[in-house]
């Protein structure tokens, strides 16, 4: 918090809007650090500074690096714009911006949920995790062949639980599908 409260619209400025126009080619940087201190982030500024300096900034950098980053590293990033619990938390500009890269990109969406398995395959509650998980993906659009890609999932995974996560997941699309 600023010391001198006259400064308090320029803090505000800084952590809403102005860090993710600072950040150009670092972005990729911020983003890997906000995921290491986010909890700090979140008790240092306002819910809503918070959260919509983690959607600039999420969204910026998926547009302009999301491509060219490895899976763990898109994982983490998606941490960014979640609370305590792993709910979203973003505003509804960043969440659609997020939501428009995944459908552009049904592998990446994907991929969001086979590594968040590869995460959850050890947890003591697996369908809790993996609806966790789940939130990483901000409520965007399913690719088209996804309830076919969880039967697939279903029935090569080894591990129990997450078989059984897959094929729920079909079954919840196909009811939704008529």
């Amino acid at each position: 918090p600023p010391k001198n409260e006259s400064l308090i619209g320029g803090y505000s400025m800084f952590w809403s809007y102005q860090l993710s126009a600072a950040a150009g080619d670092d972005l990729p940087l911020l983003l890997d650090k906000l995921v290491q201190i986010r909890p700090v982030v979140r008790n240092m500024l306002e819910d809503y500074q918070s959260n919509r300096m983690a959607g600039r900034l999420l969204a910026q950098g998926l547009e302009k690096h999301g491509d060219a980053i490895p899976d763990e590293r898109l994982y983490a990033w998606l941490s960014v714009g979640l609370d305590e619990y792993d709910h979203q938390r973003l505003e509804r500009e960043y969440t659609e911006r997020i939501s428009v890269w995944f459908t552009s990109r049904p592998e990446r969406y994907k991929v969001v949920i086979e590594h968040g398995a590869s995460v959850c395959a050890d947890d003591k509650n697996v369908p809790y995790c993996m609806s966790r998980c789940l939130m990483r993906l901000y409520g965007a659009t399913p690719p088209a062949d996804i309830g076919v890609w969880y039967l697939k999932k279903a029935a090569s995974e080894p591990h129990a639980e997450l078989a059984g996560f897959y094929f729920t997941q079909s079954v919840h699309l196909l009811i939704q599908q008529g």
